[in-house]
């Protein structure tokens, strides 16, 4: 089907099965979920989410113990006090083919997952911003898995691309580049598992510690990676 929202303030509220394609939300509000509070079953492919925000979590979509699956869509603009697009919490969740850019938040500037299951795949993290951390990324609890995705150009005083905590992560065959924060520019990572393969880090910076990764009491497991260019220092030149 094919919709469209454009309202100043409003959102759907999902507690049965919703799918919905090919379409956009653009500039809602809520307490959370400014465009969807999913507490059902949702699947989103080919739509585009606008400018959308949220006063507590997930500034275009909050997902609370539901199945949430996403494809071939793209969430810009958005903001919210944790999880700038997607906050999704005791629920598995997968997004793929899927691109973020220029959502914000205090914590996971794109997408915070809490004590559930998240995959991403095949999809773009890029220009995300959070104030405390998690510009790009943001995991507490349960586990997150990013495969051949783009993490590119996201900030954060605590992992500019990814922030973990009491959790298994697992990242393969990605690209994390250009990222900044204070500590852990491309990945800050504590406490849990820690599983990287395959992946390039690239012209990260970190002004005080770890421009690349940053890790604390983390069992990691690491193969085949490429670290490139990266730099402790002054981030801004």
């Amino acid at each position: 089907e094919n919709f469209y929202f454009d309202y100043r303030s409003g959102s759907i509220i999902n507690k049965g099965n919703l799918s919905i394609s090919q379409s956009s939300f653009r500039g809602n509000s809520g307490l959370s979920g400014g465009a969807i509070d999913n507490m059902g079953k949702l699947e989103i492919t080919e739509s585009t989410f606008t400018q959308n925000s949220a006063r507590s979590g997930g500034g275009a979509i909050d997902n609370y113990s539901a199945e949430l699956r996403i494809f071939d869509s793209e969430f810009r603009a958005n903001q919210a006090r944790v999880g700038g697009a997607i906050f999704s919490r005791e629920t598995p969740t997968r997004i793929e083919h899927t691109n973020f850019e220029s959502n914000s938040a205090e914590e996971g500037g794109a997408v915070y997952g809490m004590d559930g299951w998240l995959t991403i795949s095949e999809s773009g993290i890029r220009s995300n911003t959070a104030t405390k951390t998690g510009g790009g990324l943001q995991i507490w609890g349960g586990s997150l898995r990013v495969e051949s995705s783009d993490i590119q150009g996201n900030s954060a005083p605590q992992g500019g691309g990814i922030y973990s905590e009491n959790a298994r992560l697992n990242v393969s065959e990605s690209l994390i580049r250009q990222n900044r924060a204070d500590t852990g520019g491309g990945v800050n990572y504590a406490e849990g598992i820690f599983i990287l393969r395959d992946s390039v880090f690239q012209s990260n910076c970190a002004r005080v510690w770890g421009a690349n990764l940053y890790t604390n009491a983390v069992d990691l497991t690491e193969a085949g990676n490429t670290f490139d260019d990266s730099k402790v220092g002054d981030c801004d030149n």
